[in-house]
């Protein structure tokens, strides 16, 4: 265990002029292993190992998802940091946390929320795979981008999954999380999305 001043901070490695073909053979050696998360676009490969704080923030947004999808009586498949990769696209992504929502019961919609922040263009790999949806949370501030049809991201104040949802309800939402323990949070949220929603 930890001690709080002992907690790791984040690192990051960027390697360039990596193959499509070297990158899979790094993904397929890597194998399910939580650590490094791979970001790969165009010749560019980032491994990355989260922090404490980053992965406590992933939890969060990724608690908050699933209990606004019980809330509102919504499919959802939480689908953890699971590699996407598509074929013919030099563009991979390993996400904090990502879910099936739309199509969650043919496992075809990927709505994702990505808290990190790559040293590689992560809006062009998701854009890349055809992700409708993405959060950006630090802590502080929530961004919900749309996928445009020109391919470029567009910053809505409703997330496209939860139409009724505006960011800064999110917002403030995941800031409570601050003062309550996880469990009580999480059902205030079920209950709010019930209630609100």
């Amino acid at each position: 265990m930890a001690t709080i001043g002992s907690i790791p901070a984040e690192s990051r490695v960027l390697l360039t002029n990596i193959s499509w073909s070297l990158y899979q053979a790094i993904a397929e050696a890597k194998g399910d292993r939580p650590a490094p998360r791979l970001s790969y676009l165009d010749g560019t490969l980032e491994l990355m190992s989260p922090s404490y704080w980053h992965e406590a923030l992933s939890r969060r947004v990724g608690i908050f998802v699933l209990m606004m999808a019980r809330g509102l009586c919504r499919p959802c498949l939480d689908a953890g940091s699971t590699r996407w990769e598509r074929a013919g696209v030099p563009a991979a992504k390993e996400p904090d946390v990502c879910f099936y929502l739309e199509n969650e019961h043919v496992v075809r919609g990927l709505h994702e929320i990505d808290l990190s922040h790559s040293l590689v263009d992560a809006h062009r790999i998701y854009s890349g795979l055809g992700v409708p949806e993405i959060w950006r949370y630090d802590g502080d501030s929530l961004r919900i981008l749309h996928l445009g049809a020109d391919g470029h991201d567009i910053e809505r104040e409703n997330s496209l999954t939860f139409p009724t949802l505006r960011a800064s309800e999110a917002l403030a939402q995941l800031a409570r999380a601050d003062d309550l323990d996880q469990t009580a949070w999480s059902t205030d949220v079920e209950d709010w999305a019930r209630r609100c929603l």
